[in-house]
């Protein structure tokens, strides 16, 4: 099934946004990556929790995991939820003035192949005090001092963006 919108529970979206402040304040920056669970109700993934994952190793524009690993952390974790492996999220930092909530190739790929990847959420993260303007593509959210954009995929074919929700957006 072909999800056509992403809704999250307002502690998934708390989870997103610490993960993307802790990235971008580390010392160098660094991408976080996360795991998504939740389930799929009438085309829309509903994520219920969101677990960063320490796995791996991380530089200011990537994250790197052992598939392995990776596939056995989200089994236990899914078992530990009771809850549908839906995807990942990681972020994408500013760097040199230059920001992007787009796929690139490399996040094309399924860190996770059985059980499949769903959807996959890119939080851009810059510092800005102007506030933002929403928008039908991407979920936008102003915090202490940073902005925040939530760009939701599908994951097969064709990678497309699709609409992100916050249960707990102001």
């Amino acid at each position: 099934m072909k999800p056509i919108h992403i809704v999250l529970s307002q502690g998934v979206g708390h989870t997103l946004i610490n993960a993307a402040i802790q990235g971008y304040e580390a010392a160098y920056k660094q991408e976080r990556l996360g795991i998504l669970f939740g389930q799929i109700q009438a085309n829309t993934a509903v994520v219920e929790y969101a677990q960063l994952y320490r796995g791996g190793d991380r530089t200011r524009s990537e994250a790197n995991v052992n598939p392995n690993q990776f596939t056995r952390r989200v089994r236990t974790l899914s078992q530990e939820y009771g809850s549908e492996f839906l995807g990942t999220f990681h972020t994408h930092n500013e760097i040199a003035g230059k920001i992007s909530s787009a796929m690139s190739v490399e996040d094309r790929t399924h860190l996770c192949l059985e059980p499949p990847h769903i959807v996959e959420i890119i939080v851009a993260i810059w510092q800005s005090d102007a506030p933002s303007r929403q928008s039908q593509q991407y979920l936008q959210v102003d915090t202490n001092g940073y902005r925040l954009r939530f760009a939701g995929y599908q994951m097969c074919s064709p990678f497309r963006l699709i609409p992100v929700t916050w249960l707990g957006a102001d």
